[in-house]
């Protein structure tokens, strides 16, 4: 039982070293290099953060100036998951190892979305998820959103008008929230998870900005729109 103690007490120094190692075969230090973090609880399907390592690793980290990321999916319409991790993220700024931002992994049901009332709520939600961080200091960015349309009927141009609006909508309420680093993810339709059937997605997922070949589609043109928008006011 000591041994394994003792193991376990050295395991944040070893993980720098390694990282050092891997970050040093790059031609990079940890001084100044984004950390993405995926895990800090003490335990695996618990919330609470006392005792876990990665405390420890986070502040060796943050003491060598790297800048620490927290990423997760289903956490930007709020419910138990959105308040578990918003938890988590808070306690760490409190027990001084801030996170520096967190990453909405954005993968949007388009079903959800096409009542316009329905979109209204969610987006209000989204925007009361980003503020809640933006108040204990923490930035919010989506580095991978997709828009699945599986399931909503009709020809592929009302598909796509439909898709373009849901786009614009939330493009405009993550740059009023003060979030500017979006990226969609998947380049294009069927590069998408969403649409890959061997991972469980749908043919009629058209989930990005770009149809299998390539070609922009009307929910490019909507983001586009958006940032203007944004931009004039």
């Amino acid at each position: 039982i000591e041994l394994a103690a003792e193991v376990n007490q050295g395991m944040p120094l070893y993980a720098v070293h390694r990282l050092s190692e891997i970050l040093n075969g790059c031609g990079k230090p940890i001084k100044d290099s984004c950390i993405l973090l995926m895990g800090v609880t003490f335990k695996k399907n618990v919330e609470d953060t006392r005792n876990s390592p990665a405390l420890e690793l986070m502040q060796i980290l943050l003491n060598r100036g790297a800048k620490l990321f927290y990423s997760d999916f289903d956490i930007e319409y709020g419910g138990g998951k959105a308040d578990r991790v918003f938890k988590i993220i808070k306690e760490l700024k409190e027990a001084g190892t801030p996170i520096h931002e967190i990453a909405f992994q954005m993968h949007v049901e388009g079903r959800d979305f096409v009542d316009p009332s329905a979109r209204l709520q969610k987006i209000q939600v989204l925007k009361a998820q980003i503020e809640r961080y933006r108040e204990i200091g923490i930035n919010v960015i989506v580095p991978e959103m997709d828009l699945n349309m599986a399931g909503i009927t009709g020809d592929q141009n009302k598909r796509f008008n439909i898709q373009a609006q849901i786009e614009h909508d939330i493009i405009l309420a993550l740059l009023e929230s003060g979030v500017t680093d979006i990226n969609h993810f998947g380049g294009t339709d069927k590069l998408n998870w969403k649409q890959d059937a061997s991972l469980g997605g749908s043919p009629d997922a058209n989930p990005t900005p770009f149809t299998d070949t390539g070609a922009l589609k009307p929910n490019y043109f909507a983001a586009e729109r958006a940032i203007m928008i944004f931009l004039s006011k």
